[in-house]
């Protein structure tokens, strides 16, 4: 991520720089390692707590990739979006 980018995120609106991951597993753990060194910080919803990713995730939710109530916590309202 290039400093202009980390200008625009800080320049969002109601932005708290989370990245919603479902699945906890190695690819969500490096994706997590990377999220921290910007500033960025993890969702997961993981099967588990034991998932590689789960030490690094701000919000944990445990649950199964299939449940759709589960996943409605990592989901942005629209209005969120830019």
């Amino acid at each position: 991520m290039t400093s202009s980018t980390q200008t625009d995120l800080q320049r969002m609106p109601n932005a708290d720089n989370t990245i919603g991951v479902i699945g906890g597993g190695q690819l969500a753990l490096m994706l997590g390692e990377a999220a921290k060194t910007r500033g960025l910080t993890l969702a997961v919803q993981a099967s588990k707590a034991e998932d590689p990713a789960a030490s690094l995730a701000k919000d944990l939710v445990i649950a199964g990739s299939t449940d759709v109530v589960s996943y409605t916590h990592l989901t942005l309202p629209t209005s969120d979006l830019v």
